[in-house]
């Protein structure tokens, strides 16, 4: 866009995010902390993600942030996998460690 869109706000983009996530999320029955992915099950119905303790979360659509570390050490496993070319995209990155760049 030609236009400048720098935010002023002093509370930063995190209050538009928070302010537009009150108008669906209910923290208490939709946000887990310290829980550990370990499948994600999509179809044409939705998504079901499962954690370490067995717990199953159903859902319409999903997000998944995960890092590059994650998705490359498959410590997540997707069902069905992921395309062939994603999985060569995120193969393809490297992480490099902030120790092992010139200064």
């Amino acid at each position: 866009s030609p236009s400048n869109l720098l935010s002023t706000d002093q509370r930063g983009f995190k209050t538009l995010i928070l302010d537009e996530a009150k108008t669906f999320l209910d923290p208490e029955e939709q946000v887990r902390l310290n829980a550990t992915v370990t499948t994600i099950h999509t179809s044409e119905h939705g998504v079901t993600v499962v954690l370490e303790d067995g717990t199953a979360l159903v859902a319409d659509y999903a997000l998944c942030t995960f890092s590059l570390g994650v998705l490359q050490h498959d410590d997540v496993r997707f069902v069905p996998p992921l395309p062939a070319w994603k999985q060569e995209a995120i193969h393809s990155m490297a992480m490099v460690s902030k120790d092992l760049v010139p200064l």
